[in-house]
């Protein structure tokens, strides 16, 4: 039998016999790919007129086209006008999606599940591989990978993270405060044995909480995140954090007259603001996390509509891409309740927000130009109207206009995410003998590369050698997305 067992599930359980079509586009065990574009994911340049072939759902050959023939028996699929680059391994991700905050303090008040439609999403934007970051419903992840895995939905790979780990000063109801070292080490114990091997600190989590987390996760070869405000990004590269969310947005090192162990959000944003890019202390702190092996993952498309508009343009926020396959109750109460937000804000402060946005991605580029692992992330929100897929393209397009070229930004969103899971053996780059992960974009029609980064110029996505029509995964959780 060709077609891989999770292919032939998909079939079974009726997501390919959609009335709009099958989901996969063919699955074959021998393909060649000729003719197409290479961004290979390692961050060399780009090469043309290439052929991969790929056997049994790996990559068996890349070259020239004059130098790889197409095996005998092979499907050859001549591809001109097309740009093939590895699938992408998306590092802040999430199978709910928050809608709002509440009046009273932050609470998450309303949350759509999103089990089955956002791995389609994903896998349709080219994600084939993500890592969660934080969960809310954590058995609903659990299953949600479980029936990715046996075929019974389509979707990538997911390395998941435990519930959120928080502090005393900002209780989210959805999150855990834990108070003892104790309590720490009974918590990592119960869900890494469930099978996350990753957890994540949140913004009130102290220096000593965040420590006592580290500590219990590395003993047990699980790593640490965090989105950071009341321990600073110093504090936790020394207490042996793994990676940091946000970039530089959740770094409290440079609020005056800080007090130890509290967040301040206002003031922490007014210190980012107040930056001044040749401070010196952001070097020292670049080369501290450099020095740690601290990632950092990149989310500038969740940030965006605070900068007054989808990417700061003008833009209605009806606007923002994605936001078509939402349930419809789920869209409106998206851009009712953004163009509120932008309506209360005047021109001057969007102004500066727009200003702080470029320079913290600015620092993104320093940190990765210092040789810091930088990675892409979506944070699919309610508040930053990002949906999966479309999320993760978007942030690509953001770092190639902050001055990264293509292939660097795709190097962040592939081998990056993989050298960060220790997976860069098996995916993140188009190579001989790695998993056949890839995803094809449309070059013909696109005026310049930042416009590839966009779900309609998404054809094929390729997991483990079978091909997924990227539109047809669309359209099979379009107005329902969010919901289920």
């Amino acid at each position: 039998m060709k077609r891989p067992l999770g292919a032939l599930l998909l079939v079974l359980a009726g997501w390919a016999a959609a009335a709009d079509g099958d989901l996969v586009a063919f699955d074959e065990a021998q393909v060649a790919l000729v003719g197409v574009d290479l961004i290979d994911g390692s961050g060399a340049p780009r090469q043309a007129d290439m052929t991969v072939v790929l056997r049994d759902g790996r990559i068996a050959a890349v070259g020239p086209r004059a130098a790889v023939p197409v095996p005998e028996g092979a499907r050859a699929i001549e591809l001109p006008g097309h740009l093939l680059t590895p699938g992408f391994v998306l590092m802040h991700e999430h199978l709910f999606y928050p809608l709002s905050f509440s009046p009273r303090g932050f609470a998450y008040t309303h949350i759509g599940s999103a089990f089955e439609s956002f791995p389609a999403l994903y896998l349709a934007g080219g994600a084939t591989t993500i890592r969660t970051a934080g969960a809310v419903s954590p058995y609903a992840d659990l299953n949600a990978r479980e029936a990715v895995e046996a075929g019974r939905q389509p979707g990538p790979d997911m390395a998941l993270t435990a519930p959120f780990v928080n502090g005393p000063q900002l209780m989210f109801m959805q999150m855990r405060n834990l108070r003892t070292r104790a309590e720490v080490a009974r918590f990592v114990a119960h869900w890494h044995e469930q099978g996350m091997h990753s957890f994540k600190a949140y913004m009130a989590l102290q220096p000593a909480q965040l420590q006592a987390l580290v500590q219990a996760a590395h003993a047990r070869g699980a790593k640490v995140t965090g989105h950071l405000c009341a321990t600073s990004y110093e504090e936790a590269a020394r207490a042996g954090i793994d990676n940091l969310e946000h970039g530089f947005w959740g770094a409290s090192d440079f609020v005056g007259k800080r007090r130890a162990g509290t967040c301040d959000f206002d003031a922490l944003w007014q210190s980012l603001e107040a930056l001044q890019p040749d401070d010196p202390r952001i070097e020292r702190l670049i080369r501290l996390l450099v020095r740690r092996k601290v990632a950092l993952t990149s989310t500038p498309a969740v940030l965006e509509p605070f900068d007054g508009g989808h990417g700061g343009e003008g833009h209605d926020h009806g606007s923002a891409p994605g936001l078509c396959v939402l349930a419809p109750p789920l869209r409106d109460a998206v851009i009712a309740g953004a163009r509120e937000r932008s309506a209360g804000q005047s021109a001057a402060a969007k102004a500066r927000r727009q200003a702080l946005s470029d320079k913290m991605l600015a620092l993104e580029l320093r940190f990765a130009a210092a040789g810091g692992l930088l990675m892409l992330g979506t944070d699919p929100t309610g508040d930053g109207h990002v949906v999966p897929g479309y999320g993760g393209l978007r942030a690509m397009q953001l770092l190639q206009r902050a001055g990264m070229t293509a292939e660097q930004v795709v190097r962040v969103a592939s081998l990056n995410g993989a050298t960060y899971l220790g997976r860069q053996r098996e995916i993140g780059t188009v190579a001989p003998g790695k998993r056949a992960d890839l995803v094809l974009f449309r070059r013909d029609g696109a005026a310049a590369d930042i416009d590839l980064w966009a779900m309609p110029q998404v054809r094929w996505v390729f997991k483990q050698g079978v091909a997924y029509d990227a539109a047809a995964l669309v359209r099979s959780v379009a107005g329902s997305a969010g919901l289920r």
